[in-house]
């Protein structure tokens, strides 16, 4: 589908963020084009088998949406598609995987989605549109089972071109987790043109849902959905008056129901041009949104419609007068972006990658070309975000149990997780052992000595493992006070605050039980109070300090008188050496 316009329908690209997974780090797309993020920089493999659109067109003029995907641990690819067919990691067809239902006649812009199968370490659902010019398949789908053909992976037999939605309005295609963490919501537009609507068929171990969840929108057209699941962008509506479209559309996106709602139009005109590419950065504060000949840059953290709207920064990136298309954030942080070579738009193209896109547009970049031989055509492949009921994303997923000091032990465990197989730990403590190889879900350790630590999970599920740190700091304990009767108050003799002494003196407090009221001095040699209290909490102590400086060794005097809670008075006093 390329550069056709109307009032119903544009186009869609849609990317998803991944937390720190590799399931995105291999790309496939375009004239056999490749980009391997496993590497730093990334690197681009040769052989990719695409493209494969059947005749009567020429191979090759028109391919558009393409999906990949990798192993989840070792970013290592498994397979890709343009919607037609399937191949394996040798870049060959599946056995089974010829077919699949998706753009047979011309090319859909979103030909299909990957997912990982909700329950299952090694099923696959494509998820695949046909192109808008025919439609005569909509979406249908199948199965690719990675333990099938000695680990290559095929389609399950009987599980391949399932109808699931007559669909052919728009080539709008995407997927994001349930935040439930039990599947995932397939998104399009709906079917009606009077009344258009939002899609989003849920999916889950249990299988597809047929039945979609609607939400009305202004009309079918174009959209992504940003990384945190939360903000849905699209097209905004057509003006017949003026002749264009209104800006675009911003919606709150509901990933426990599906639904859309809430939508708010950012009043930005283009100059004959209609936005109708969006990609949002990680963070989801800054929006790139393109027309056919232009592309902007927007900052979401305004809040404000009209100054959002009023951020648009124009990018000038290859020539203006050839056609632009899909911009998509890559795992290296970077958004890559297409540029047409002619002025048909016919690939292949040119690959742009802009550095920095989570800057204002005045910080963004470099921009640079990627080499001839990455060759796209109009469009990247799509982001799997897997089910995060796993580990959720966020800070402070490490916690434990105990006093934080190292003459105690601690026991330790990982926030955020289910189905957890194991858990292999490193404490960061090379005198006392750095691995607890035992994989314990909560284990006991018991650091040498005080100090920071940088302890780590390996943390092992039933598909894959994820790894998480944390910055732990560990003290020295305090010191314990004796044990006294309920008539008994004790000051220790000793007061060592540099550590000359036993650890437990370093300060003097004054140590006993059931006291209401009490008035505590110490005195230096001439009879000056250099410290006093009447904290019956028995909470202040006396640090060796006079008037915030450290005092010399010598030999003070205390006087104490204390009520307890009985009405017993007490009056004691004695020596106290200082050591330094």
């Amino acid at each position: 589908m390329i550069m056709r316009f109307s009032i119903l329908f544009v186009h869609i690209a849609i990317t998803f963020y991944s937390f720190a997974q590799n399931q995105n780090n291999q790309w496939r797309f375009g004239f056999g084009s490749a980009i391997d993020f496993n590497t730093t920089p990334p690197s681009y493999p040769t052989g990719c088998a695409l493209p494969t659109v059947q005749p009567p067109l020429i191979a090759g003029d028109l391919i558009e949406g393409t999906a990949s995907i990798a192993d989840r641990n070792t970013g290592n690819l498994l397979f890709y598609t343009d919607g037609i067919t399937v191949w394996n990691s040798l870049n060959q067809p599946m056995p089974n995987g010829s077919n699949l239902g998706g753009n047979d006649a011309l090319s859909s812009y979103m030909a299909a989605v990957i997912i990982p199968l909700p329950g299952s370490c090694s099923r696959y659902y494509i998820f695949c549109q046909d192109d808008f010019e025919e439609g005569s398949d909509g979406i249908t789908y199948s199965v690719v089972d990675m333990s099938l053909d000695n680990g290559l992976g095929d389609i399950l037999p009987g599980q391949k071109s399932i109808p699931l939605y007559d669909n052919n309005l728009t080539e709008m295609l995407m997927a994001y987790p349930k935040s439930s963490g039990d599947g995932y919501w397939l998104i399009s537009n709906g079917p009606d043109a009077v009344n258009p609507t939002f899609a989003a068929f849920e999916v889950t171990s249990q299988g597809v849902n047929p039945v979609p969840v609607l939400s009305p929108v202004l009309l079918n057209g174009s959209g992504k959905l940003n990384y945190q699941g939360t903000k849905f962008v699209c097209t905004g509506e057509y003006d017949p008056i003026i002749g264009n479209f209104l800006g675009f559309q911003l919606y709150d996106f509901n990933a426990a129901t599906g639904q859309i709602s809430n939508p708010i139009n950012i009043p930005f005109q283009t100059s004959g041009d209609v936005l109708q590419y969006f990609e949002f950065t990680f963070d989801g504060n800054y929006l790139y949104a393109g027309g056919p000949y232009s592309f902007y840059h927007f900052d979401l953290s305004l809040g404000n419609p009209n100054l959002i709207a009023a951020s648009g920064t124009e990018l000038f990136i290859g020539n203006s007068s050839n056609p632009h298309f899909a911009p998509q954030m890559g795992p290296d942080s970077n958004l890559y972006y297409v540029v047409a070579n002619t002025t048909t738009g016919l690939g292949p193209n040119t690959l742009y990658k802009i550095e920095n896109p989570s800057n204002p547009a005045s910080l963004i970049g470099p921009i640079s070309a990627l080499p001839a031989n990455v060759a796209p055509s109009i469009c990247l492949p799509q982001w799997i975000t897997l089910i995060s009921g796993e580990i959720t994303p966020g800070n402070n997923l490490i916690s434990l149990t105990g006093d934080a000091c190292f003459q105690n032990a601690q026991t330790f465990s990982v926030s955020g997780t289910s189905s957890v197989v194991g858990i292999t730990w490193n404490f960061g403590d090379p005198s006392s052992g750095t691995l607890n190889s035992s994989s314990l879900l909560n284990p006991s350790h018991q650091f040498s000595s005080a100090g920071s630590y940088l302890v780590s999970a390996i943390v092992v599920f039933d598909c894959y493992t994820d790894t998480v740190q944390q910055q732990i700091t560990i003290n020295d304990c305090p010191p314990e006070p004796p044990t006294v009767g309920c008539a008994e108050i004790f000051v220790p003799t000793i007061l060592s605050p540099n550590g000359a002494g036993n650890a437990v003196n370093k300060t003097v407090c004054v140590y006993g039980s059931c006291i209401a009221e009490i008035s505590f001095q110490i005195f230096n040699r001439w009879g000056e109070v250099v410290f006093e209290t009447n904290d019956a909490s028995l909470s202040q102590c006396w640090d060796g300090t006079f008037k915030g400086k450290p005092m010399n060794a010598d030999v003070f005097v205390y006087k104490l008188q204390a009520t307890l809670l009985n009405g017993q008075n007490i009056e004691q006093s004695g020596n106290i050496t200082l050591l330094n």
